[in-house]
């Protein structure tokens, strides 16, 4: 049985929520910008080819990269995650606990672009008996 489903963009796609690399390499950790206004990178912890079962996974401050999550809880945050290389994403439930700020509609585009991400990602059903 094949999967036909593309796999999930790159770092540099929507899966990526501020972490500000590509490649899905995790940047190195930065101290607090000085200037205020600045950008400060993100440390995100990394996961090579890991098979996730039936878990709850909260992604914030992780990297999955070439990762397969099978039959789990995903958590959505404000903060940042990666999915890169061939991630996978398979009967998977997802929680989104997300603020979107008075104000701010970049926040909002970037859930709407999240979520056509995700509604791309999901399984066809299953064939009928």
């Amino acid at each position: 049985m094949s999967d036909r489903r593309p796999p999930l963009q790159d770092a540099d796609g929507p899966w990526s929520l501020g972490s500000g690399t590509g490649g899905g390499t995790p940047p190195a950790k930065s101290p607090p910008p000085a200037v205020p206004g600045a950008s400060a990178q993100v440390q995100l912890t990394r996961h090579d080819k890991r098979t996730f079962v039936a878990q709850t996974v909260h992604l914030a401050g992780h990297a999955f990269v070439d990762c397969t999550f099978d039959g789990c809880t995903l958590v959505l945050t404000n903060a940042p995650f990666a999915f890169s290389g061939q991630t996978r994403v398979q009967r998977c439930n997802w929680r989104v606990e997300y603020d979107l700020l008075w104000g701010a509609p970049a926040m909002r585009a970037q859930l709407r672009q999240i979520l056509d991400s995700m509604d791309a990602a999901v399984d066809a059903p299953p064939p009928a008996p």
